[in-house]
This record gives structure tokens, C-alpha cells and sequence, in this order.
């Protein structure tokens, strides 16, 4: 945390964006993100479209930076869906490989 204000908006935006980034949620979902296309050899872009959202949006939430909503989460964790249910977050690595 800062003890200093800051400089401009631009400064605070990216201050909020790394404590985003140290929050549990956004990081297993970036996790579960990254390992699903690479395992299954598709592009932030390719989700993007079957999400109906910015291909920049995907990254942010690759990052971390920011969290879907409640609609686009239920998308993603349908995609993400590989032979196992994934109903939330705190459930998606209980899996059976």
C-alpha cells in the first residue's frame, strides 16, 4: 500500500490494476485462461469472439487486472469446461485427470 498520493490518474489506474492482480480469484482464473489455450492450442482472440468481448478485455483478464461479470464468467467457465464441471472458482483444480 502507498503512503503517497499520486501523480495522475494514469499512476493510480495501473496501482489498482497490480492490486487486482494480487487477488485470488483473478489469479486462478488466469491461470485456468492461459492453461485451457495453450493446451488446447487457441488464442486470447479466439475466446474473445465466443465471449462477445474485446480481445484487450480477454488480456486484462489474463492479467489479472480485471474480473468478467457474472454472464461472461458463466460463459468462460462453459468453455473452459474440458469433460469436468467447473460451477465457480472455488472448485476448478477438485478435477479428475
Amino acid at each position: 500500500e502507498t503512503n503517497q498520493p499520486f501523480n495522475s490518474l494514469t499512476e493510480y489506474n495501473k496501482y489498482l490494476a497490480k492490486q487486482q492482480q494480487q487477488n485470488t480469484e483473478n489469479k486462478i482464473l488466469s491461470d485456468l485462461m492461459i492453461k485451457w489455450l495453450v493446451d488446447n492450442d487457441k488464442t486470447g482472440n479466439w475466446l474473445a469472439r465466443r465471449l462477445g468481448v474485446m480481445g484487450s478485455t480477454v488480456s486484462h483478464y489474463m492479467q489479472g487486472s480485471i474480473f468478467p461479470n457474472e454472464k461472461i464468467l458463466s460463459k468462460l467457465l462453459n468453455i473452459l469446461d474440458s469433460g469436468k464441471k467447473i460451477k465457480s472458482l472455488d472448485n476448478s483444480f477438485d478435477d479428475n485427470e
